[in-house]
Formats: C-alpha cells, structure tokens, sequence
C-alpha cells in the first residue's frame, strides 16, 4: 500500500495530458494514503508523508495502559529496495533481522512488528519502575536487569512461621513482545523446603499472572488483611484462598 509513495518522485514536468492525468491520480492516492495513516496513528504508528521526497518518517508511539511513554523514529527510503536510513531504535531490538524478513514485502507488518517488541520494552520497563517507586520497602538490596528489562532479578521476605526468609527471584521474558513474564524461577534458603513450597507457588503464579508492582499490591493487600481480621482469617483459611 505504502509503494505509492515512491511513485511520486519519478513523476516531473508534466509533458502529455497523459502525464497530468497520473500525476493527479497519484496525487488522490497519496491523499487516500495519509487518511489510513491517520487512522492507523491510533495503534501507534504515525508517519510524515513527503509528496516528492522518496523518504518518509515514521513514528512508533509506546503506551502502557493509556500512559505514553516514549517515541522511536525512522527514516525510511520507500523506493525498492527500501532502505532504513537513520533510526533511534534500541540496540536489542532485532532492526535488522526485522527489517530482512518484513522491510521489502509488507512495509506495514514491519511497523507492527517493531510496535509490538518497542511496546513490550517499554512496559516492561515502567513496570520495573513502579515496583521500584512503590514498593521499595519490599525489596531486598538492588533490582537487577539487563538492557531489555527482559532478565531481572531481585530479593524480597516472605514470613515463614515466625521467621522472616529471604527469597530470590529471576523473572524472564523470553520474547521480547511479551509484558507478562514467561519464565519465574522463586528460591528460599534456609527454609524448610515442605513449610515454603506452597507460599512460593502461590507467588509463583501472581507473578505469571500480574505485572510486577501489581503482585506487591495483592500481597500487601493480604497481609494487612491478614493483620486485621486475626483469628478470623485462621478461621476461614480453608475457604479464602491466600499467598501468606
């Protein structure tokens, strides 16, 4: 759809009728071009269509829950063979694997492809930093990651008994379009291994299930309520599903 656009640098002086008639077909197409655009700018993805200019910009908007976040930009030759000529993607991302497989076939689906993967970062990212903003208390020493945001691993207690236990943890994303993780490997030493289990599978899955920061706020939210109702929280354990 996008080849149009490096239809118009061929077109020059008109010299024919005929010419005047394709440039001004042309020309409706590339108006037609723009309103999908438009349109498409709500998924994220914008684009600077320069008439006579064989390269365009486009723009990839990240967003987490209705909350920008960053843009990413490219410059990019539209006369076959395209060609990607200045961009501000992040290393990690696989740019020119992406642009091998979709870059010369489908100019849209490349686009997307990299939406998705810059989205994912982002929101991997924002979450890191809200669970380090709200959640500080919480954590044991310093989070660490990698560039991606797609490797992270940090400490945090659990209450074992009437002892408090230190339990590691590594999150994975193994790809990198995913927000939620992929793999969650949750270890506690020096505890006994029969009394821990079940709490850790309990975490386990919130972890696989919920952002970050969100799996502090539902264990936060049932230890409190744990405090608060007593013994009737003993009471009633069996029916009232609980990580603590």
């Amino acid at each position: 759809m996008l080849d149009i656009l490096a239809e118009t640098r061929a077109i020059s002086t008109p010299q024919s009728d005929q010419v005047d008639v394709r440039t001004t077909l042309l020309k409706e197409r590339v108006k037609t071009l723009q309103d999908i655009l438009g349109a498409y700018h709500f998924t994220g993805i914008s684009a600077k269509v320069r008439e006579l200019n064989s390269t365009n910009t486009f723009c990839i908007s990240t967003a987490y829950e209705g909350i920008y976040l960053d843009s990413y930009y490219l410059d990019i030759q539209m006369q076959h063979p395209r060609k990607i000529i200045s961009h501000n993607i992040p290393a990690f991302i696989p740019l020119e694997q992406t642009a091998h497989t979709h870059l010369q076939q489908d100019l849209l689906r490349f686009m997307d492809v990299l939406r998705d993967a810059l989205n994912a970062y982002a929101s991997r990212r924002y979450q890191v930093e809200q669970l380090q903003k709200l959640h500080t208390a919480s954590l044991i020493g310093q989070l660490q990651r990698n560039a991606a945001y797609n490797v992270l691993k940090f400490r945090y207690q659990i209450l074992c008994g009437d002892m408090e236990q230190d339990v590691q943890v590594k999150v994975v994303y193994r790809h990198l379009a995913c927000y939620l993780p992929t793999g969650v490997t949750l270890t506690c030493s020096g505890a006994d291994a029969e009394s821990v289990n079940a709490k850790l599978d309990c975490h386990r899955q919130l972890f696989e299930k919920m952002e970050l920061y969100r799996v502090f706020d539902s264990l936060k939210l049932q230890e409190e309520l744990a405090v608060s109702s007593g013994i009737h929280s003993t009471l009633h354990s069996s029916h009232t599903p609980s990580c603590q």
